[in-house]
């Protein structure tokens, strides 16, 4: 049987910064031996399979090093089965709104209790869960308080946020694998 993952790197390509090519990106998981290696966007989303159920937090930092060793510095990233991602996609509360003011922050691990309501903007709504924290950002991402780099503070936990365009397309590649 064989098992898919997602890798949601953060910080890449942003900016003409840390500059990661993808095929160089997705022959690091071919050399690691993992199978259909696909990536969406240049901002680092990678699904691939895998014959074995992977240990994560052991194959998180094989990857890491990895990727290290090629690119010459750390990426933060998450690596999650198929199977949590499309129950993050599946559970978003704010399916019905205009998807272009959607956003999922996922964690790799629970958060530590915060008051994010102090954070919140006018107009603004999240749902936060043990996975990840939904936004619906009508202001745009930019202008709220509750961004990536926020959140990870406050709820002590690494994070990457995608819009709901990038995770409506990694959720069509994991049915596809």
């Amino acid at each position: 049987m064989t098992h898919t993952y997602l890798h949601l790197l953060r910080g890449i390509n942003v900016g003409g910064k840390r500059k990661v090519k993808m095929e160089d990106l997705r022959s690091i998981y071919i050399d690691l031996g993992f199978k259909e290696v696909k990536s969406y966007i240049q901002s680092g989303n990678i699904v691939f399979k895998s014959d074995v159920d992977l240990i994560i937090e052991k194959t998180e930092k094989t990857i890491s090093k990895s990727l290290v060793s090629k690119f010459g510095f750390e990426i933060s990233a998450i690596l999650i089965s198929a199977e949590r991602f499309i129950h993050i996609f599946d559970s978003n509360p704010f399916i019905n709104h205009d998807p272009k003011v959607l956003f999922v922050t996922i964690f790799n691990k629970l958060p530590v209790d915060f008051n994010l309501e102090t954070l919140k903007q006018e107009n603004e709504d999240y749902a936060l869960t043990e996975n990840c924290i939904y936004l619906k950002t009508p202001n745009g991402y930019r202008n709220t308080k509750l961004q990536n780099s926020v959140l990870e503070k406050k709820l002590q936990v690494t994070a990457t946020t995608r819009n709901w365009k990038t995770m409506a397309k990694l959720r069509s590649m994991v049915a596809i694998l």
